[in-house]
């Protein structure tokens, strides 16, 4: 009973585990999840700043209402209580709990009002002449819209510019008396500001895109199984964004080299494994060739903890586990899954090859002894060994349940054995 629960656990934990749709989508809404909070916040934290936009502006006409060269003041000030009034009411539906989901719209109605605010502001106290600069606060509100909440609401503050702009130049009349732009110039104004604003949506646009990537891959970072087949791969930008992508690939790198590795014996850990096995059943499969796995249990092992104390026994997993990373070839894997369980994975490898790897395993540890110096102690180990062929139509874990029926026939036969 004692060997069955052992190989269950070991079956458990070996169940390659890929990265399902279910997850992949799970994660995904997480991420959105997330990313609507955060631009949900933006837009309520931004609250007192244009607040405090519109009150200096209502200050300003408050101040300058009394002069007769400046009669249109008063407007100013109306629009600037308008526009404040419009931001309260918007942020606070943002803020609701309720609405989260629904941050873009809230984010789009605030961008384009302040372009229309802008664009009103600056026809009741200048010329049409003056009606360009729209354009300008328009390309800034566009490039804001973009960094905080997308493309979609960096275009729409650009088609409220553009649309303020032909407005205010050549459709409302001036309540400031002036020259209009001529037609040429107004074409010219707005190609410019068309060539200017487009690709810097797509460019800004694109920056979030690199950003959410960094985001999901981080996030997988947390997850050895599925980090492990991610990468960032080769991003030739030559910017901050290409420099963070590499410093995270090598960060992944080295943060699976220390979850992956048992620290005792250098082998790989059990989850890694896990990973490294699918992935030689995947390749074995497109090959069509064999694929072993050696599932090895020291024998008697908590005799030696019983007897000689943890320490001695750690030394004794650290030496067989020297003797078996000496004997396996590059190609092979070795790792370490429990206290005294080992697995051995050879790839390209028939029956008869594994059964020699394992021959070759068995007797250079039945004539060693160890321990030293604090002991010299015999260990013998058992072994099962599976062998696949990659036409077969199974999946990896069939591999280890071939190994551990094995060996549980090596130990059933007296152990100090290998089965296949």
């Amino acid at each position: 009973m004692e060997i069955q629960s052992t190989t269950s656990e070991f079956q458990r934990s070996f169940t390659p585990r890929e990265p399902s749709a279910a997850t992949s989508a799970e994660l995904s809404a997480a991420l959105r999840r997330d990313r609507a909070e955060l631009q949900r916040g933006m837009l309520v934290w931004h609250r007192p700043l244009r607040l405090a936009a519109a009150g200096v502006i209502a200050l300003v006409a408050m101040t300058f209402s009394h002069l007769p060269a400046l009669p249109l003041a008063r407007p100013l000030g109306l629009l600037a209580a308008l526009y404040a009034a419009l931001v309260w009411i918007v942020t606070q539906r943002a803020g609701a709990a309720t609405l989260r989901a629904h941050y873009r719209w809230h984010a789009g109605t605030l961008v384009a009002a302040d372009v229309l605010f802008a664009a009103a502001a600056l026809h009741v106290s200048s010329p049409p002449t003056y009606a360009g600069r729209v354009l300008l606060l328009g390309l800034g509100i566009a490039a804001l819209g973009v960094h905080y909440f997308g493309r979609a609401v960096g275009a729409t503050a650009a088609v409220a510019a553009l649309a303020a702009f032909v407005l205010t130049a050549a459709v409302l009349p001036p309540r400031v008396e002036g020259p209009r732009p001529s037609l040429l110039a107004l074409a010219l104004d707005a190609a410019l500001f068309t060539v200017a604003v487009v690709p810097l949506i797509h460019a800004l646009g694109r920056h979030r895109e690199r950003l959410d990537r960094l985001r999901v891959f981080c996030a997988l970072m947390t997850d050895a199984g599925r980090s492990a087949s991610e990468s960032l791969g080769r991003d030739t930008r030559p910017d901050e964004l290409s420099l963070l992508a590499r410093t995270l690939d090598a960060l992944r790198g080295r943060f699976l080299a220390q979850i992956g590795t048992d620290p005792l014996t250098g082998c790989l850990t059990r989850r890694a494994f896990g990973v490294r096995l699918q992935g030689e059943w995947n390749l074995a499969t497109r090959r069509g060739s064999a694929l072993a796995l050696l599932v090895i249990d020291l024998d008697h092992f908590k005799r030696i903890n019983d007897t000689y104390g943890h320490p001695v026994g750690d030394n004794v997993l650290r030496d067989v586990a020297r003797v078996m990373r000496h004997t396996k070839r590059e190609s092979d894997v070795c790792a370490r899954v429990g206290g005294d369980e080992f697995l051995m994975l050879l790839p390209d490898t028939p029956l008869e090859g594994a059964q020699r790897v394992a021959t070759r395993i068995r007797e250079q540890l039945a004539a060693r002894r160890f321990g030293e110096p604090a002991a010299s102690i015999p260990v013998t180990i058992s072994v099962g060994v599976g062998v696949a062929n990659g036409h077969e139509t199974i999946e990896a874990e069939t591999l280890f349940e071939r190994a551990d029926h094995a060996l549980y026939r090596a130990k059933a036969d007296g152990r100090n054995r290998i089965a296949s």
